[in-house]
């Protein structure tokens, strides 16, 4: 049907390397209209119950849910 993808790997909480995937796109074509977020990690860890869950645990794994959002919504 003609459709394109552009597939980069990046950190979706890190702001400079979301620059760069959106830079890229950019040149390629033109405005983003849209973008699949589908950051986090998987694995047994993913299942932890939050209660379960450390101060370290938890930010590993909200980080690029939540500060990923904080990423894109700056776009």
């Amino acid at each position: 049907m003609g459709g394109e993808i552009l597939v980069m790997r990046a950190d979706v909480s890190s702001l400079p390397q979301m620059q760069e995937v959106f830079t890229r796109a950019e040149e390629k074509w033109g405005a983003v209209d849209g973008v699949i977020h589908s950051a986090g990690i998987v694995g047994e860890k993913s299942y932890t119950e939050l209660n379960k869950m450390g101060k370290v645990e938890a930010q590993l794994h909200f980080q690029p849910k939540i500060y990923g959002l904080l990423v894109l919504q700056s776009y």
